[in-house]
């Protein structure tokens, strides 16, 4: 009773602050606003430790060998999760993915009853003291899990305090990205078996009609994610508008259409949803190719594939593709760049690219290929928005002489493009690659904080 007690005192005392921080939030000025967002934030990430602990307890007081003795099963539920779900009124898919990572994260048992320590100890610590989210904590475990059958212990530990350390002030997000990373460079078999798999996985199937309509089922690999992302990104983007060459129509008028960003103010506003537009670009895509049978026109979507020379230069390693978070092989890349559709693009020791001297105002088509390739989408910490619609900022303002090139250029999505002009923080290029320097009273040391979300990159600098 003790516990019970304990939390039903927390309850009542977590009630009261939510009505007093409820009531007096508005009141706040910025700086403590930002305060009470990370205190409560801290408190959420310890409650929800407690909830996969439960959850956790929940199902292995559920589990197959006990049969009807089994909670869930006394409880007139089938499974675990559906158990959790009913009592929580939390959704299924949350109920499993508490019970996934409690079972990663819980102090086992051997055979002799002796205590073993959780699979993954250093994201369980970080995550009852509240150090981490559990979304960060299902990351880590979730793609570490991938090759730990394959990896030495140690160097499995190792890699997982670097993810918990990075995950103190990254979001869930490139903690994924650089978890996957890492597990790129534990996997003895490398990434071909499972980029392979993946590729086995692939497939598109057309569902039963409902209500006047057909729902279009299936899961892309990384390369046909990366080729559909490119295809609605040019002809369906914000941007862009459904446009194929016509018979005759040469090189230099399509690179003129594809640096073009203004819209045309003759035609009307498109009022489709985006989904609507990638479906209709689809449709025009697939119309268009069989029209032209052998002779298929070309759509203005560019694959951006990036990997290092050295990499490329031996067919090991990895390369990444612009808009898709997994890794392909060297290998696959290389037959994948024999397509015109693709530019490749391989980086030095340094993560430097292309260097053009031109000094027009506004990056060419080919200039943006290669701010993607470094920067890999908008810079601004945190920011998870594409390359392909982003903007291509000058460090060195051009009209105050800073050049057309790519070392002062950066790639910044409109909402942060906005947010530096109005901001003190600043963009600075050191050894050919961005850094961002805050004001001295985000960052006292000074500090001028490494950037840009290329894989190719981070990988080098690991």
């Amino acid at each position: 009773m003790e516990i019970e007690a304990t939390l039903d005192q927390a309850a009542d005392l977590l009630g009261a602050v939510a009505r007093e921080v409820s009531g007096s939030a508005g009141s706040l000025d910025d700086g403590r606003l930002i305060d009470l967002l990370q205190l409560v934030e801290e408190a959420g990430r310890r409650i929800d430790s407690l909830r996969i602990a439960t959850a956790a307890e929940v199902a292995d007081r559920s589990r197959f060998e006990l049969g009807a003795d089994g909670l869930s099963s006394r409880l007139g539920q089938r499974r675990p999760q559906h158990l959790i779900e009913q009592y929580t009124r939390t959704s299924a898919a949350e109920a499993s993915r508490r019970i996934r990572l409690g079972a990663l994260l819980r102090v086992r048992r051997a055979l002799d009853g002796a205590a073993l320590p959780p699979l993954y100890p250093a994201v369980a610590e970080a995550l009852v003291e509240g150090r981490i989210g559990a979304d960060s904590a299902d990351r880590i475990t979730c793609i570490l899990q991938q090759v730990a059958p394959r990896s030495a212990v140690d160097e499995l530990l190792a890699a997982e305090r670097q993810l918990v350390d990075a995950a103190h002030d990254r979001s869930a997000d490139l903690v994924a990205q650089h978890a996957r990373l890492l597990r790129d460079r534990l996997d003895q078999d490398g990434a071909e078996p499972r980029y392979e798999e993946l590729r086995d996985r692939a497939g598109i199937r057309l569902g039963r009609e409902r209500n006047g309509m057909t729902p279009i089922l299936g899961s892309a690999d990384p390369i046909g994610a990366a080729r559909l992302r490119a295809f609605f990104d040019a002809t369906a983007g914000p941007r862009a508008t459904v446009r194929f060459h016509e018979d005759g129509a040469d090189g230099a008028a399509d690179a003129a259409h594809a640096d073009s960003t203004a819209p045309d103010p003759a035609l009307p506003a498109d009022t489709r949803s985006r989904e609507l537009r990638n479906y209709d670009a689809l449709l025009a895509a697939i119309q268009a190719g069989v029209d032209a049978q052998h002779g298929a026109p070309r759509s203005s979507a560019t694959i951006l594939a990036t990997v290092t020379e050295a990499d490329l230069r031996d067919g090991t390693g990895i390369g990444f593709l612009d808009g898709v978070d997994e890794p392909v092989p060297a290998s696959a890349l290389q037959t994948l760049t024999c397509d015109a559709d693709v530019r490749r693009v391989a980086l030095d020791g340094r993560g430097e690219v292309l260097w053009l001297g031109r000094r027009p105002r506004l990056f060419s088509h080919g200039q943006r290929l290669a701010l993607a390739a470094r920067d890999g989408g908008c810079i601004w910490p945190n920011c998870t928005i594409p390359a392909a619609w982003c903007d291509a900022h000058h460090v060195i303002h051009h009209s105050r002489g800073g050049c057309t090139d790519i070392e002062n250029g950066v790639l910044l999505c409109s909402a942060h493009h906005h947010a530096l002009h109005a901001s003190d923080m600043r963009i600075e290029m050191v050894g050919g690659l961005p850094h961002i320097r805050p004001p001295t009273r985000l960052a006292g040391d000074g500090r001028a904080w490494p950037t840009g979300r290329s894989r190719v990159v981070q990988r080098m600098r690991m």
